[in-house]
């Protein structure tokens, strides 16, 4: 059963290369390079998501296997 633990500053580079992979894979038929580049940016930042699990309003969890 997999276990969901909370998000740490230490992941924050990990979600941001694994966005980028899933983003890449996925959408690159759909939008453009660019466009999903800026959407990376805008939500998937390493700064922006470190700032986000600093803050109480937003909340991030990881799931693991047990």
């Amino acid at each position: 059963m997999p276990i969901v633990l909370p998000l740490t500053l230490d992941d924050a580079d990990l979600i941001t290369a694994l966005a980028a992979t899933i983003w890449h894979e996925h959408y690159a038929n759909i939008i453009l390079s660019a466009q999903i580049e800026y959407m990376l940016h805008q939500r998937y930042h390493t700064a922006l998501i470190r700032i986000q699990l600093l803050s109480d309003n937003t909340w991030w969890e990881k799931t693991i296997a047990a």
